[in-house]
């Protein structure tokens, strides 16, 4: 198992870089989820900041345990591993490729990179500004693609 990538974007086109490299030039996982499975849950969590669609929790949740806990996350600049997402934006089982989901993640990143208005509201962090949004998708995609590791072409073991 290839160890983690340390990972820390500093734009939306970082990732979708980064995506695009892993998908051309192969990678070895370090973890559950291929490509295609990182690529659909990120898809999942963009597409809900952006659009809604998922059951918000209680106010007390999104305002006092989860607000905190997101201003953490902000200010390490790193997400904690072995959190349980909600079953809507956790990918499904597949072990072969899907173009499509990288592609719609791709997708995905460039409509977040380019938003301007207001988000709906979060379903998990109360008074969630979109510049706050767009850096926590940094991180979050980060955390997540730190787990896939670019196939080196220069050594023969990969």
């Amino acid at each position: 198992m290839p160890k983690l990538r340390d990972l820390k974007f500093d734009s939306l086109n970082d990732v979708a870089a980064d995506i695009t490299r892993l998908r051309e030039q192969g990678y070895d996982k370090g973890g559950n989820w291929n490509l295609s499975q990182t690529c659909e849950h990120l898809a999942n969590t963009m597409r809900v900041g952006m659009h809604g669609g998922l059951k918000p929790a209680s106010w007390f949740m999104r305002a006092i345990v989860f607000r905190p806990i997101f201003e953490l996350v902000l200010l390490m600049g790193k997400m904690p591993s072995g959190v349980d997402a909600p079953p809507d934006i956790v990918p499904g089982d597949r072990e072969e490729e899907s173009p499509e989901l990288i592609d719609e993640a791709l997708a995905l990143l460039t409509e977040a990179r380019d938003r301007q208005e207001p988000l709906p509201p979060n379903p998990f962090v109360a008074g969630l500004s979109l510049s706050k949004w767009k850096r926590l998708q940094l991180i979050h995609s980060a955390h997540h693609l730190a787990f896939l590791k670019v196939k080196d072409d220069s050594h023969p073991d990969g």
